[in-house]
């Protein structure tokens, strides 16, 4: 069927049981947007969005520039009515992921899907596990989906329709007012709505666009505002456009090639293979069979709004944040997946035998999906996240008054949101701590510590491990006083356990402990066979050389009293390192001197 022929008509009207059953799979899927609400926040970016509802700067980064300015105005009108920012971010989210049923169901009507098509392809949609998950977050990323899908239905429908026209620019600038990016999934059907009120009421592309500039013009200019002015906000999107260019990016050195990349962005891009086994297959055989028909209005638009933006994210999102970013673009599966289904009520049977066959295949694809979410769900509703759970124990733990944070770099937004009252100094690494800290000092970081006095808080993987940004599972609050803690020369640990490399000189702080004391070190060196000389000082005084020949290797000596009164300072020096990337034998391009498997200090009476 020619476009304009289509474009000139309504979609068929809906009947009775038809309405009844639209209304009762809107209202069961309501439900689970309430059963995955989750119970904290988790991420940065959530953090960001938290800080963004007390004082909204995007110069600050309260959220990243541009600012998200819709999202965070919806947010700022719940926080009139509740008294927690996450819970009035997270208000956002459940009506938007309550109204994402109806806005792909109508987008599916506005491309002719029949209305078992649409429905299935809506249903598939709401319950993929990435949009099940970030659904109950404090994420935009579902917010920004509905509302894009809305444009486009109601662009695709001012191709008949002066008034369906202007909303769905109303509704696309709000789009672009939480991710400007919207504009590309939207832009073929505003394309195509634009040509058709050129050919019939040309006054109607005016008004839109004064409804588009003043919307975004309101809304970029209170960031503006906020931000302290355009030479400010100018500056803080540079600097994150710098920083986005440079560690997300296909230019980024650490990010995987690209090739490598395909199958997680577009085979299976909720980081769930066994649900892109299932869908992706679903799609393909859809595709095939809109195109067969002759669907061209269904399949063009639906390539030409969503596989630009997947092709875009390939190249230009973080690899770890996939699950997310492609909530963009995952309505493509989706579309395809139940034109795939439908295609079962065109086979040459009874029609009672059709419907049958339709409704088992969509019921038992959304009850998998849901089964398979279950264990996601149940993880995030019932217990608090690593971050939360740890700033909890701080504040019931520790005094403000007397205690010093010295807080990773990645948990920065989680003590500005929560521990305000509290000295806080950020740190890029743990071995940016001094070496002679307060009695009451404390590292607050991401990943666990090793160190006994320390407490680690941890949420369990499973297929969360999958859906969510894979950061944030191991958070911990060690003592810095009562510990070994690792200063210059040293890199980040290894694991769980205290495993960590040096290069060739480090330094490493003990704690007082007021009697002699033993010192227990089981290492291990890159090159046995060169029989490298490890030297030990404390505090200056060289105690010990060993000539290390075999690998994993033991030192013991004791310490006197007299310097173990107070904070002892234990440096290691290795006469030889290696550089695994220099030698071909790995990407690491660390100089490599001395790993520590297990450090052991104690007094000894």
């Amino acid at each position: 069927m020619p476009f304009f022929d289509i474009r000139a008509s309504d979609p068929p009207p809906l009947t009775r049981a038809e309405k009844i059953v639209l209304w009762s799979i809107g209202l069961a899927l309501v439900a689970t947007r309430f059963a995955a609400l989750s119970r904290t926040l988790w991420d940065w970016d959530e953090c960001l969005f938290v800080l963004g509802t007390r004082q909204f700067n995007p110069a600050l980064h309260q959220p990243h520039p541009p600012g998200f300015p819709f999202y965070i105005a919806l947010a700022k009108v719940f926080r009139l009515f509740m008294h927690d920012d996450f819970r009035a971010l997270q208000r956002v989210n459940l009506i938007a992921a309550s109204l994402l049923f109806p806005a792909a169901f109508r987008l599916g009507r506005e491309l002719r899907l029949s209305f078992a098509t649409a429905v299935l392809s809506a249903v598939t949609l709401c319950l993929m596990p990435n949009v099940v998950y970030f659904g109950g977050t404090a994420f935009s990323d579902v917010p920004s989906l509905t509302l894009v899908l809305a444009a486009s239905a109601f662009l695709l429908a001012g191709c008949r329709s002066s008034r369906a026209f202007l909303t769905g620019t109303l509704l696309l600038a709000l789009a672009m007012a939480i991710r400007p990016q919207c504009l590309v999934i939207a832009l073929v059907p505003g394309l195509l709505a634009t040509l058709a009120r050129w050919k019939r009421k040309r006054r109607d592309i005016v008004v839109a666009l004064l409804i588009g500039v003043t919307v975004l013009g309101v809304s970029y200019g209170l960031c503006v505002r906020a931000a302290g002015g355009w030479k400010s906000y100018g500056l803080a999107i540079q600097k994150h456009r710098d920083y986005f260019i440079k560690t997300d990016t296909y230019r980024s050195p650490s990010r995987p090639p690209v090739r490598t990349l395909v199958g997680d962005f577009l085979v299976h891009p909720y980081k769930s293979e066994d649900v892109g086994q299932v869908i992706f297959p679903l799609a393909v055989i859809g595709l095939a069979v809109a195109i067969a028909r002759r669907e061209h209005w269904f399949y063009a638009i639906t390539l030409g709004s969503f596989l630009p933006f997947a092709v875009f994210a390939l190249f230009m999102v973080d690899p770890n944040s996939v699950t997310r970013y492609s909530i963009a673009y995952v309505p493509i599966y989706a579309l395809f997946a139940g034109r795939a289904m439908a295609a079962l009520g065109e086979l040459p049977v009874a029609p009672r035998w059709r419907i049958f066959m339709v409704s088992l295949a969509g019921s038992a694809l959304s009850l998998w999906l849901i089964f398979w979410a279950v264990p996601v769900v149940r993880r995030v509703t019932s217990s608090s996240s690593p971050p939360l759970a740890a700033i909890r124990w701080i504040r019931s733990h520790l005094t403000p008054s007397h205690a010093t944070l010295y807080v990773e770099n990645a948990m920065e937004p989680f003590a500005t949101a929560y521990l305000p009252e509290y000295r806080c100094i950020t740190i890029n690494h743990d071995t940016d701590v001094p070496l002679e800290v307060t009695e009451n000092a404390f590292l607050f970081q991401e990943g666990a510590t090793p160190s006994p006095p320390g407490h680690n808080f941890f949420r369990h993987h499973g297929r969360l491990f999958r859906v969510a940004r894979q950061r944030y599972f191991e958070v911990s609050v060690a003592p810095l006083s009562t510990a070994p803690h690792y200063g210059r020369g040293w890199y980040s640990a290894e694991g769980l356990n205290p495993a960590r490399w040096m290069s060739g000189r480090s330094e490493l702080s003990l704690p007082a402990l007021g009697l002699p004391a033993q010192l227990e070190i089981e290492f291990e060196v890159p090159l046995v066979g060169r029989h490298p000389t490890v030297s030990f000082f404390i505090n200056g005084r060289k105690v010990a050389d060993a000539i290390v020949t075999t690998s994993p290797a033991f030192a013991k000596f004791l310490v006197p009293q007299e310097e173990t009164q107070k904070t002892s300072r234990l440096t290691l020096v290795t006469s030889a390192v290696a550089n695994p990337a220099h030698l071909g034998v790995n990407d690491d391009d660390r100089d490599l001197g001395l790993m520590i498997h297990t450090l052991t200090w104690k007094p000894v009476k």
